[in-house]
């Protein structure tokens, strides 16, 4: 994540009130398929409350699109992640 605030992508990467995301949330076919066994990371969403960084996912669940919030210890160990730094 230090890169991307050192680039100055976070600005420019998904979050809960992008246009996108909110479109895949009311309208579950758009998500992309590549995306479905992923998690997308929506990195503007970072935080680090009480020392503990957490972001938040998109994830597919029951054929619908829905967040996650996502220890960042446990994420690069075992989870299929998939960033979008941003988009067009």
């Amino acid at each position: 994540m230090e890169i991307l605030l050192e680039m100055g992508k976070i600005n420019r990467s998904l979050h809960r009130d992008s246009e996108i995301v909110k479109h895949w949330i009311v309208s579950p076919p758009t998500y992309p398929q590549e995306f479905r066994s992923k998690k997308l990371v929506l990195w503007k969403t970072a935080s680090n409350e009480g020392g503990v960084p957490f972001v938040t996912c998109l994830v597919w669940k029951d054929g619908r699109v829905a967040f996650e919030d996502v220890w960042l210890g446990d994420v690069w160990c075992d989870q299929k992640l998939n960033a979008v730094v941003e988009v067009a």
